[in-house]
Order: structure tokens, then sequence, then C-alpha cells
């Protein structure tokens, strides 16, 4: 589940269901927010920015950038990442 942060932030670029709607867009929105909010995710763990990993990501998208990347309530969302989306090896 997104943030409302995040739901507001890509509101900005036309209208969170316009932009859903639209690759391109919604695309824009995520880099835009993950380049936004993903410096303070990495000092919430304790890594530089360029060592956040998918699950950080995640975390940060459903847990929002005040604390979405340390609470435990964000386990759950990358935990159904990975359900659904099975990473091979």
């Amino acid at each position: 589940m997104a943030t409302k942060t995040f739901l507001k932030f890509c509101m900005c670029f036309t209208g969170f269901m316009e932009c859903a709607k639209d690759d391109h867009c919604a695309g824009e929105c995520m880099r835009t927010f993950f380049s936004k909010y993903g410096p303070r995710c990495a000092k919430q763990l304790n890594k530089e920015p360029y060592e956040l990993t998918c699950a950080d990501y995640i975390r940060l998208h459903d847990g929002g950038p005040n604390n979405g990347c340390s609470s435990s309530k964000t386990l759950d969302a990358w935990a159904e990442m990975k359900r659904r989306c099975p990473i091979r090896a």
C-alpha cells in the first residue's frame, strides 16, 4: 500500500489515477520520489544511498519517508512483494 506522502507526491504530476495509467508518468513519479527520499531511507538504515536494495525501496514506498525503511511494519510489504514476484537466481 502506498503512503499518503507517495500519493500526494505523485498527484503533482497530473492526478494519481491518470499518472498510474501512464507508464512514463508512473515511472517518473517513482524515480523522483525515490531520488528525493532515498537518502533519508539510507540514513535510517545506516547505509549509503547506493547501497539501498529493492527491499529498502519497497519499504520506503509502503511506509513513507519518515520511518518506512526502518519500521518493522513495512517488513510485510517486502514479504508480500517477494511472494508475488519471486526473484530467480
